[in-house]
């Protein structure tokens, strides 16, 4: 079901967003977007496929900047201060050349030897019958977000090549896992990864591994022979594809477009398929809900191998947007390597996460402190109180153009920045209000999963219901089941895990999935997200604490607070807290010290009850550095694992403050 079917594909932006489709009603016991009770596929018939999406940007847009980097010169260890940019037009030419290199470089590969490298020789002839069970070899992405990345993706999609993606935190044994899970014969990579998938090949632990495609054209193109393995240069796979050129292999709606790797805690992720139907609709998502930019731009901040990312570039590419990339050598400060990204490149939007926008608000308030400039303090407290009183209240005033205030968005990088979007985990509201009033922006909140294809439901930019995580999608339908589970369907579903009937059979409820959230829904039909049900643990008083908001609230309350894991036991009667601090000097060094820490720290939360406030504490810097997700989500049953002695031991002290405390 398309949403315009009477006019021009090249004429449906001129219709976006939507109106009128901010609130949800419930029919026969499912809540669907008022815009139509039917779920929708798609903008437009002729737009059906992400390549057909990118294919129309390229006719509408085809001399905007489309890619956007600044290149790391090695010999003075330095970037330049602008960016160098590609053309729509030259993207497409250059995809059509990676993707025509990729095919030729591996059909002429020597080392093909079992039924997947089959499915390589095969390709030319088998493309146009792919399908959710039938699929193409699998080629795999590995580095950190850069224009490559993008590159690589879209000449997969070109040519239905379905892809998938890696990332380091997922550790080597997960690493190991998905090359053999998927056969996957290439790997396209940064120079960096090299050395590791060399060392996986010669285990023997990636036996259908043939050949490696660097980005970085430093690495010359050679043959192992002991490994059996070639490896090429970007730009010699590029001028592959220029002597022998393809036409393009387009996708049809079920062919898989990629699979994606949940970051997950089990032993071993879990890939989750998405076809070029679920792409597309969480495509329409955004396109008919996020306000069109004029020669708009992004920036490309969190990891492209996460699907929250993937979706949002996405839909920038398909609206003739500029995807700017971040540095590609960072310091061990994330957020400062954004605020520097931010000032040089200037976007319009950029996506980020919770524990982010902590950091951010933490390092806000601490410069507040520092320059006590009353009317500042009054100009923001003041437009947070307005911006209350209804949705979309951006409450400008002429005080917008205080100087202090016009600083305080430069010095954080954000003066050009509109709006922000956040996902991944819930936000704490305050975090929220405080920086759309301080920053002078909007901030979107949205929900989705991997299994959704991203965002499914968003809040406005300038949204006064607490806690929301707005309104579902018009490809969307969701309802709530057992215990307040959300549960949801619609095109932007995943049909299932890859090569895994017994965890796709226990994600689905009679056609719904089972997101694992438990939510509530508000008097516009809002979702609003509680946590994660696994998070949720009950206390000796059977109270039912969800660790997840509490540590929201203690890093946006805090300056002092890096980042915190909060635990309890159904067995204790008080939480326990493990704190990374910003600075060392600051970590106590004797029991007095840390219930002063505790009191101070305590003192400063808002929102929570007595029983939330953490009674004892370990204390240090990076002490979760290790467990957190690319997305900055901590996995919170690795760091049970990682901390279970001193949990033990935190318990057996007891609370360290008094129960009024």
């Amino acid at each position: 079901m398309s949403v315009f079917t009477s006019i021009d594909a090249k004429d449906v932006s001129k219709n976006l967003p939507l109106m009128d489709i901010n609130m949800a009603v419930e029919t026969n016991g499912a809540y669907h977007n008022r815009f139509s009770e039917t779920m929708f596929q798609n903008l437009h018939p002729q737009l059906n496929t992400y390549n057909e999406l990118f294919n129309n940007a390229v006719t509408m847009f085809s001399n905007r900047p489309c890619l956007a980097y600044r290149p790391y010169n090695p010999v003075f260890q330095t970037y330049p201060s602008s960016y160098k940019t590609l053309s729509y037009t030259q993207v497409q030419r250059a995809r059509c050349y990676l993707g025509s290199g990729i095919l030729y470089a591996l059909y002429k590969n020597q080392f093909k030897y079992s039924e997947v490298h089959n499915k390589i020789d095969n390709h030319l002839e088998n493309w146009a019958n792919f399908g959710a069970t039938d699929h193409s070899f699998i080629l795999t992405i590995y580095s950190d977000n850069r224009y490559e990345w993008i590159l690589t993706d879209l000449a997969c999609v070109g040519y239905s090549i379905t892809n998938t993606a890696l990332y380091d935190t997922l550790g080597e044994s997960s690493t190991e896992y998905i090359l053999n899970v998927t056969k996957s014969p290439v790997v396209v990579c940064s120079a960096d990864k090299i050395k590791k998938l060399k060392k996986l090949k010669s285990s023997g632990k990636a036996p259908e591994l043939i050949c490696i495609i660097c980005m970085d054209n430093n690495v010359k193109s050679y043959t192992d022979y002991d490994l059996k393995l070639e490896v090429f240069s970007f730009q010699d796979i590029i001028s592959l594809g220029k002597s022998h050129k393809l036409n393009q292999m387009p996708p049809t709606v079920n062919t898989i477009y990629t699979i994606s790797f949940t970051s997950g805690t089990t032993s071993n992720p879990k890939g989750v398929i998405l076809k070029n139907e679920q792409a597309v609709a969480a495509n329409t998502f955004l396109s008919t809900t996020m306000k069109r930019v004029n020669k708009g731009k992004t920036l490309v901040f969190l990891p492209l191998a996460h699907i929250y990312e993937r979706q949002t570039s996405a839909y920038a590419l398909s609206c003739g947007y500029m995807l700017g990339f971040p540095k590609s050598k960072k310091s061990s400060d994330v957020l400062r390597d954004l605020i520097e990204d931010l000032k040089i490149y200037r976007p319009d939007y950029v996506s980020l996460v919770p524990r982010i926008l902590n950091k951010l608000q933490s390092e806000v308030k601490s410069y507040l402190e520092k320059v006590d400039d009353f009317k500042l303090n009054q100009i923001i407290e003041q437009k947070i109180m307005n911006q209350k009183s209804f949705d979309g209240n951006k409450a400008s005033t002429s005080n917008d153009f205080y100087p202090p205030y016009v600083k305080l968005r430069k010095r954080f990088g954000l003066e050009y920045v509109d709006w922000i979007n956040t996902a991944s985990a819930p936000a704490n509201p305050a975090t929220l209000e405080f920086l759309r009033a301080s920053m002078n922006i909007g901030v979107r909140q949205l929900y989705g999963a991997t299994e959704t294809f991203g965002a499914i439901s968003t809040t406005s930019e300038y949204d006064t219901s607490i806690n929301s995580s707005g309104i579902i999608s018009i490809c969307t339908q969701f309802k709530l089941g057992e215990n307040n589970e959300l549960l949801v369907r619609g095109a932007t579903v995943t049909p299932g895990y890859f090569e895994d009937p017994e965890e796709t059979a226990k994600a689905f409820q009679d056609g719904w999935y089972s997101t694992g959230d438990v939510a509530t829904v508000g008097k516009k039909g809002e979702i609003t997200i509680i946590d994660r049900a696994k998070n949720f643990f009950k206390m000796s008083q059977g109270e039912y604490v969800s660790p997840e908001r509490l540590e929201n609230i203690y890093v946006s309350c805090n300056t002092e607070i890096e980042s915190i894991f909060i635990h309890g036991k159904p067995t204790e009667s008080f939480l326990i807290g493990f704190l990374s601090l910003k600075d060392d000097n600051k970590i106590p060094k004797t029991r007095k010290e840390k219930i002063e820490l505790l009191k101070r720290i305590n003192g400063s939360v808002q929102g929570i009850n007595r029983l939330e406030k953490i009674q004892n504490v370990h204390v240090g810097t990076k002490l979760l550095a290790d467990i957190l997700t690319p997305t900055f989500k901590l996995k919170r049953k690795d760091a049970i694992v990682k901390f279970s002695e001193l949990i033990d031991a935190l318990y057996e002290e007891g609370p360290l403050l008094s129960s009024k405390m």
